[in-house]
């Protein structure tokens, strides 16, 4: 049995012309260089991908909040009855000669 840290002849011979060729290195080193070591490699543009994806969800959870409040106010500002009830309701204001009990 040999070691695990031997390379076998048959490696070497399979692999021998490639690494002689000096632009198969070169391509191989390229691939290396922008796959793990450089500052925008693939894994960074997946967790850039993530993020994006992430921050559009986000977006769209807030244009839906956005048009929910627009029409919240759209309704309050159409009647002086629904204004009062929600400022009763959300500030406890009060009309004059009036008390509130707040219960919770």
């Amino acid at each position: 049995m040999r070691k695990p840290t031997q390379i076998s002849k048959e490696t070497l011979e399979v692999f021998h012309p490639l690494l002689k060729n000096k632009y198969i290195i070169v391509t191989i080193l390229f691939l290396l260089w922008m796959a793990i070591i450089d500052d925008d490699n693939v894994f960074r543009r997946w967790e850039l991908n993530n993020k994006v994806s992430e921050l559009q969800e986000e977006k769209a959870r807030l244009q839906k909040q956005i048009a929910e409040d627009q029409r919240k106010k759209k309704d309050l500002m159409s009647s002086k009855t629904s204004l009062e009830k929600f400022a009763r309701e959300e500030y406890y204001l009060k009309k004059d000669n009036e008390e509130i009990f707040v219960v919770r």
